[in-house]
């Protein structure tokens, strides 16, 4: 998502789409790819990040072992819950979210230019309030 910091500057933020649906405004994609959507919506470069603190779930469970207790948002998908399993035979639960998702994943919408792009969104819009959806 492309938005406007508190200084009215205009930011790439990424939106934590496959759990919360949160804009998280203090995290960059990696390997080039925040750069290249900067440069791609014409908006002021940052420098590449390095993540210092950053450790993997399979490097949490090889340094703890079975001292290890807790819960977590982010776990992964389940193919990661089943490596998880079959490596470290660690028992994984899903605990429902207590808030429901701020957003619902609509089809795609594909147009020759933006001026066709805007008018489709307007349409779908309107007719989605019209049926109150």
């Amino acid at each position: 998502m492309i938005k406007s910091d508190e200084t009215r500057t205009k930011r790439i933020m990424p939106i934590d789409f496959s759990n919360t649906g949160v804009v998280q405004p203090c995290t960059t994609w990696s390997d080039g790819l925040h750069q290249f959507l900067q440069i791609k919506h014409g908006l002021k470069m940052t420098a590449l990040t390095v993540t210092t603190n950053y450790l993997s779930n399979i490097g949490l469970f090889i340094r703890y072992g079975k001292n290890i207790f807790g819960l977590t948002g982010t776990i992964g998908s389940k193919d990661t819950q089943n490596l998880l399993d079959l490596i470290y035979h660690v028992d994984t639960i899903i605990i429902p979210p207590l808030k429901q998702k701020r957003y619902i994943q609509l089809e795609p919408i594909l147009a020759e230019n933006d001026d066709q792009w805007l008018k489709t969104i307007v349409s779908e819009m309107i007719s989605n309030a019209r049926h109150q959806r």
